[in-house]
């Protein structure tokens, strides 16, 4: 037959779950952390974004007065990925 399996005493039980506890509690920050590095680093895209736009060269050499000479919009033409 084979071994018999080691009941464990209350004192190992409890210590097991502490130590379980702590395990959760560090993942739990640790998912947090996680959480928070995501939304920076998509602030920093829609920041970067953003000065993209403002600085773009095409954005600058148009002007208000273009906008009065327009031609009526046109369809879009989407970029083929």
């Amino acid at each position: 037959m084979s071994e018999e399996q080691k009941i464990p005493t209350t004192e190992e039980f409890i210590a097991h779950m502490e130590e379980q506890i702590k395990i959760a509690e560090v993942r739990a920050k640790l998912q947090a952390l996680n959480m928070q590095i995501a939304k920076d680093r998509a602030e920093e895209l829609n920041a970067l974004m953003f000065i993209a736009q403002v600085t773009n060269p095409k954005n600058q050499e148009e002007g208000p007065e273009e906008e009065t000479e327009a031609p009526a919009p046109t369809k879009r033409k989407l970029k083929s990925e």
